[in-house]
């Protein structure tokens, strides 16, 4: 039965990631125009998790 649900694991994990990306895209630049050091250090960790979620969605 998991066998079938590895195809979604994978999308699911890439859906991730990319929302992972627009996070990371977008807070840190915010945090710089708003003098805000808490949203410009999610760069850090989001692109950590971007590179699990990428390497689940590839296993």
């Amino acid at each position: 039965m998991f066998i079938r649900l590895i195809p979604e694991i994978g999308h699911f994990a890439l859906v991730v990631a990319m929302l992972m990306a627009a996070v990371q895209g977008v807070m840190p630049l915010a945090g710089a125009a708003l003098r805000r050091p808490l949203w410009m250090a999610y760069a850090r960790p989001m692109a950590a998790g971007q590179f699990l979620f990428v390497v689940i969605a590839y296993l």
